[in-house]
């Protein structure tokens, strides 16, 4: 059985690479978009801040800063991130007509919804940087909390059962002070 904290770092990390690869996808599409299909200078330049945002975004994703998150808050929610993938989602959508923009444009928007449903959740975790929770994964993996226990357990003796064994066998001696 895994724990509940096991699943929670589990789910991070699931959201975590799916954060990180709509925020590339989004990166990549308002660059097609302001390259390929430039229709005015405003699009473009709303393509190059959907740029600037998205690598923001990514770099967040990846480590968080106390600068970042200090003046940044809304980027460590899920309400903050459904805003902002629905952002990026609206800009590479809007007067797409290659099908790889449509597809960005898409998927940010359906995350976007899925991150804003999400938020009004009370028992989703708050979302940690991906740093955060492989630290995590990694300390649960080293500690032995994701093995499972073996099913032939006659022979065998967990720890715990072992210090009360040696607890056990041990008599403690009493010192007797002479008068």
């Amino acid at each position: 059985m895994v724990s509940r904290t096991k699943l929670e770092n589990i789910y991070g990390l699931v959201f975590n690479l799916i954060n990180l690869s709509l925020y590339l996808l989004a990166a990549i599409a308002s660059l097609m978009k302001a390259i390929v299909a430039p229709s005015s200078v405003s699009q473009v330049l709303t393509c190059v801040y959907a740029l600037i945002l998205s690598l923001a975004l990514l770099v967040m994703e990846s480590k968080s800063f106390d600068m970042a998150v200090y003046y940044f808050r809304f980027f460590t929610l899920y309400r903050g991130r459904a805003m902002l993938a629905i952002l990026l989602g609206s800009i590479v959508l809007s007067n797409s007509e290659h099908l790889f923009l449509l597809a960005a444009g898409i998927l940010n928007l359906v995350f976007g919804l899925t991150y804003l449903v999400l938020s009004f959740i009370p028992q989703t975790p708050v979302p940690r940087p991906v740093y955060d929770n492989w630290q995590n994964w990694k300390e649960y993996s080293a500690e032995g909390l994701d093995l499972e226990r073996p099913v032939d357990s006659s022979n065998m003796m967990d720890s715990a059962n072992r210090l009360k064994m040696s607890m056990l066998e041990k008599p403690q001696q009493s010192k007797v002070n002479p008068i």
